[in-house]
Order: C-alpha cells, then sequence, then structure tokens
C-alpha cells in the first residue's frame, strides 16, 4: 500500500523466472506473479505470511533477506527443500491440526484458538522492517495490521485475494491503508 522509496531493480528475464519457478494449482494467475516480482526485483528483504509460488520467486532473484511463515508444518519443510537457500528463515507457526492451505481443523477449540496471535508476530518479532510484506496465508487484516505496524516509511504491504465479492471482511484493511496498486486479486 505504501510505496515510497525505489531500489535498484535487478536484470531478470521474467518470463523464464515465472514458467520456472511456481507450484502447480498455486493461488496466483500469471499477472499478479508477474506484479509480484516486479515488486520483489526492487526489494532488498520479503516478509511473506503464507508461502508457495511468491516464495519460489523470491528465491530465483535472490532477494537478499527473506522471511515466511505457513501454517502447515509439511508445507513449510516442502519449500524450505525446494528453495535451497540456508539463509532464508522459514518459520511454522503452529494452529493446530490443519487441512488444505493451512486452515485450522478445530477452530472452535479454546487450546488452538489460544495459538493465533503467534501466527501474526511470532515471526516479525525478531526482525528488522521488510522492504515488501505479502499477505497470502491465515488471519490477514491482523497481518496487514502487523505489517504496517512493523514496517518503516517506504515499506510495501501486497495482500492476495483481496476481493469485493469472496472477502468483504478485508474491506476493513481501507480503512488504515490505501491501494497504491492492484492486479486482479493483487494490492
Amino acid at each position: 500500500f505504501v510505496h515510497t522509496n525505489v531500489w535498484q531493480v535487478r536484470a531478470v528475464d521474467r518470463s523464464a523466472i515465472l514458467r520456472k519457478h511456481t507450484f502447480h494449482k498455486g493461488g496466483m494467475s500469471r499477472a499478479e506473479m508477474q506484479t509480484l516480482l516486479d515488486e520483489y526485483l526492487r526489494a532488498q528483504s520479503v516478509f511473506e505470511w503464507g508461502m508457495g509460488t511468491s516464495t519460489l520467486l523470491a528465491a530465483a532473484i535472490g532477494v537478499p533477506r527473506y522471511t515466511a511463515v505457513d501454517s502447515a508444518r509439511e508445507w513449510v519443510e516442502k519449500c524450505r527443500k525446494r528453495v535451497h537457500r540456508d539463509h532464508y528463515r522459514f518459520v511454522h507457526a503452529s494452529l493446530g491440526p490443519t487441512k488444505k492451505w493451512g486452515v485450522p481443523t478445530s477452530p472452535m477449540n479454546p487450546d488452538v484458538r489460544a495459538l493465533w496471535p503467534l501466527y501474526q508476530t511470532m515471526a516479525v518479532s525478531s526482525e528488522a522492517p521488510f522492504d515488501v510484506y505479502l499477505v497470502d496465508g491465515r488471519f490477514r487484516v491482523a497481518c496487514v495490521c502487523v505489517a504496517l505496524l512493523h514496517g518503516c516509511p517506504g515499506s510495501r504491504v501486497m495482500i492476495h485475494d483481496f476481493s469485493d465479492r469472496k472477502r468483504r471482511s478485508y474491506q476493513m484493511i481501507l480503512s488504515v491503508a490505501e491501494v497504491v496498486q492492484q492486479t486482479e486479486t493483487l494490492l
């Protein structure tokens, strides 16, 4: 949402990266991946809530500092193995047992609910601010708020699946941030 600083853009073959470095059946369209790649090319550091194709794109272009959090332990390990970057930080934030896309299977269990705030905060609590924050996992409104508080002037916060039709609850984000750019459901 905030876009004030300009970093040097690394020269890459964007089409080749988009062809080679994606997970099949991921949630982003090609246009959304292109927008994300353009943002990552300007970044020295990236933080992601939710891992996947965005993680592969960050590694493919060599983002120097990268941290991501996800609620599915198996998915975290799959991404870690696929990326092969020892200096990247992959964090599993337990939300109890999960199903597809890291959705908690027992959301009404009070013991599980007690874990939820850790998802938004545990990974950023010990880190310096990032250039780009991508919110593409659980608890998106809360994660955007954490990113806005954790970031510095010039940090950019992006959210995926922002749609008037499907995710009306996300609209409250617009009371604290403004849309600078939108590609389909990626702000």
